[in-house]
């Protein structure tokens, strides 16, 4: 869900009394059958939308498109039949990175191609891939002595030191600081 619309999937089944669609984003390499996930806000349909705006409305803008969808953020795909109403999130636009190769990756994604790669799980390791002068980098905290160093898809730093706001690591919500 996102806080401005409420419960938009469950087990990856579209809300039925929302409508959505995924909008392409050519300029940052996102293109059918991946989108930013929109969801329409119908002011009609009281179980259909929570979000009116934004306090700012110059935000407001941003998050909606001309013909009235809001933005969530969200890359989602469909799940065979997209008139079932089944998607799956695979990250976020702003997560979206153009390489010097002109090519576009995923962070998010990226972190999971690094920990399946070191074939452990959370929370023994922390993942975190940035963009650093073109290229992909992944910092990686392993909390344990027992990391393997099979070939990794991309160049890594390793750390003792575990993933905190402290270190400027996680922002205050803990979520991961790629700036």
């Amino acid at each position: 869900g996102a806080t401005e619309i409420g419960s938009i999937a469950l087990d990856g089944k579209v809300n039925q009394d929302l409508k959505v669609k995924l909008l392409e984003i050519p300029e940052q390499g996102i293109h059918s059958p991946q989108g930013e996930l929109c969801i329409y806000l119908d002011p009609e349909n009281p179980n259909g939308s929570v979000f009116e705006g934004y306090y700012f409305d110059d935000h407001c803008k941003e998050a909606m498109t001309d013909d009235g969808y809001y933005r969530t953020g969200d890359i989602a795909e469909w799940i065979g039949d997209s008139a079932k109403g089944e998607i799956q999130i695979v990250g976020r636009v702003s997560s979206i990175v153009k390489l010097s190769n002109g090519k576009f990756e995923s962070l998010e994604s990226m972190d999971i191609q690094v920990l399946q790669a070191l074939q452990v799980e959370l929370p023994s390791v922390q993942v975190c891939t940035l963009e650093f002068g073109g290229a992909l980098v992944a910092v990686v905290c392993a909390l344990g002595d027992d990391l393997k160093l099979p070939k990794l898809p991309v160049p890594c730093i390793f750390s003792k030191e575990p993933f905190t706001v402290q270190n400027g690591m996680l922002t205050p919500s803990l979520k991961l600081c790629r700036r």
